[in-house]
């Protein structure tokens, strides 16, 4: 995919992003868990809408809270240790 919806298609031909689709680690799992009987379709329905309603409830919290404080900017920088 590209980096975000604006520019979907501009760095890997539609061949190349059906081969790595086919390749995906997420599907392959989920396709071997159904396989086997771990997972059916009903489960993973269950599983796709409670993720869907995490991610857009913290959308939303994200959202609906303030923005932090200017002098906050630097409180939390990463410092590498190398």
């Amino acid at each position: 995919m590209g980096h975000s919806m604006s520019d979907p298609g501009n760095y890997r031909t539609r061949a190349e992003i059906e081969k790595y689709q086919e390749r995906d680690p997420i599907k392959l799992f989920t396709q071997s868990l159904m396989e086997t009987g771990v997972l059916d379709d009903k489960r993973l329905k269950e599983i796709e809408d409670r993720v869907h309603a995490e991610v857009e409830h913290a959308a939303q919290f994200a959202d609906e809270s303030p923005l932090p404080d200017p002098k906050e900017l630097y409180t939390h920088v990463y410092a590498n240790p190398l």
